[in-house]
């Protein structure tokens, strides 16, 4: 700016929006899977990939979830109708295996949770059956994963 000019400043009204990153907007970015025939949702990342291997899985429903370049083993979260029927004997397989038990809540439902290592295996009673939702080296994302899940009944 040259000295013989003159600045000339002007207030704006309107402030600008500014995005801050926190696992609540960007969990708001995310895709929604809905299962109208066991009744749940849940959403994850867009950046993830969806492998439905229903087709190929005995208990009818299957699908695994990967996060982008996954490392073996590490990260993907798996969601499933469990063939068996039983809680109890499923409760006892974990126990026996040692896994350690904690009942919780997700999407309002009454779920058991066996953690070994850093993997957390949710049971819940649906209908009769039994949804399996089992994050494999648990991460930031399968968690909040898991913490998005909803339930119609």
């Amino acid at each position: 700016v040259k000295k013989s000019e003159s600045i000339t400043r002007h207030q704006t009204t309107n402030p600008i929006k500014t995005s801050t990153s926190s696992p609540e907007n960007e969990i708001g970015n995310w895709k929604i899977y809905r299962n109208d025939q066991y009744g749940f949702e849940f959403q994850y990342p867009s950046s993830w990939t969806m492998d439905d291997q229903s087709k190929n899985y005995l208990g009818g429903f299957y699908i695994e979830l990967s996060p982008p370049n996954p490392k073996p083993m590490t990260g993907y979260l798996t969601v499933q109708i469990d063939t068996r029927t039983d809680l109890n004997q499923i409760r006892n397989l974990y126990l026996d295996g040692g896994y350690a038990e904690k009942v919780v809540n997700l999407g309002g439902k009454k779920t058991y949770a066996y953690t070994r290592d850093n993997t957390t295996i949710y049971y819940i009673q649906l209908n009769g059956k039994i949804l399996l939702v089992d994050a494999h080296e648990k991460t930031t994302e399968s968690d909040q994963i898991t913490s998005t899940f909803k339930f119609k009944n």
